[in-house]
């Protein structure tokens, strides 16, 4: 009786043990990475110069002496409907406990005025100039020259960069805005990681672009002819919002600013003798639901602001008052972005 139920039991562990699955079994997988061997990197440095269009360190005008630490990019006006992009490039220095060969990589990306994420701009792997010494060494000077590091900074790059030195490694990364960006101090975010899994971040102490303000704009016209007119009675000429149409005004705010316009106008003087004058009280003006009905030489404001990134009719018109003689007239407009305050 032993046997048959020993024989009986051998049986059903062999069954048990090859018994086919009948359905796929989910195997789950777990992996950790170990981060703590050793210290993580550290951000030594980190500035940022205006470039120009050729991509070239800008001096002058664009990196003035600042009194802070915070690099003053200046905007492009825009062309017609084309946007311009102003570049900019962003440095940071960095090491290891664990020496300069144990840092993978730098990654960087530029935030809004409040931290936040910008369409189009993601996190972008920097580039690694370490080996470059020219251009890590005009980067140097020209934020030295521009106080946006002190001379011991200065000097502490430069002799750590040193291939014989190998204290730090330096990266670069290429950035710009548009004519159209909003004004305003952009964080820029930097991570650097580590061969070892440690990755040490800026946050707290991130690099500040200031986006300086532009105020400026474009017509797409140069005259306004208003043909043959009858006296005492209005003739218009109107604009639309096509810049390929300067027989149909429009003007453009190209800065990334709102901007208030002024407009005057001198007196039409007749090419013909005898000299006879249309008063410029005689030329109206209309934009944005704001009329001037009666320009002068004294420049007056249009009352709606002209926001960026906008093409916008303007409409002009004309009233010869009775008593005009016959003849060919000429004058001009003076059209303008009015004072600020």
């Amino acid at each position: 009786m032993r046997k048959i139920l020993a024989t009986f039991v051998a049986c059903a562990i062999l069954m048990a043990v090859y018994a086919p699955a009948v359905m796929a079994t989910p195997v789950t997988i777990g992996v950790v990475v170990n981060g703590n061997n050793g210290l993580p990197p550290v951000i030594n440095y980190q500035f940022a110069l205006s470039v120009d269009q050729n991509g070239g360190i800008v001096p002058g005008d664009d990196n003035p002496p600042y009194a802070d630490s915070i690099t003053d990019v200046r905007p492009i006006p825009g062309s017609g409907m084309v946007e311009s992009a102003k570049h900019f490039k962003k440095y940071v220095v960095v090491s290891d406990p664990a020496g300069i060969t144990n840092i993978a990589s730098v990654y960087e990306r530029l935030l809004d005025q409040t931290g936040g994420a910008i369409p189009g701009k993601s996190e972008v792997t920097a580039t690694d100039i370490t080996g470059n010494v020219a251009e890590y060494t005009e980067a140097i000077n020209q934020a030295y020259n521009v106080n946006l590091i002190t001379l011991a900074d200065k000097n502490e790059m430069l002799y750590g960069l040193q291939s014989t030195k190998a204290l730090y490694r330096i990266f670069v990364v290429d950035n710009y805005l548009t004519n159209h960006d909003t004004p305003g101090d952009y964080q820029v975010y930097f991570k650097v990681v580590s061969n070892s899994g440690l990755l040490t971040e800026n946050n707290g102490n991130r690099l500040i672009i200031r986006y300086m303000p532009l105020r400026a704009f474009e017509l797409d016209f140069s005259a306004v002819d208003y043909g043959t007119i009858v006296i005492n009675q209005r003739k218009v000429i109107s604009g639309d919002e096509d810049w390929a149409t300067p027989n149909r005004p429009t003007i453009k705010n190209q800065g990334n600013v709102n901007i208030l316009m002024q407009v005057s106008a001198s007196d039409l003087v007749g090419t013909v003798a005898p000299i006879q004058t249309i008063p410029a009280s005689a030329l109206s003006i209309h934009m944005l639901g704001f009329d001037i009905n009666s320009l002068s030489n004294t420049p007056q404001v249009l009352e709606n602001p002209l926001v960026p990134c906008t093409p916008t009719q303007v409409d002009f018109d004309i009233t010869a008052p009775l008593g005009t003689s016959s003849n060919i007239y000429q004058g001009t407009f003076t059209i303008e972005m009015a004072p600020i305050g």
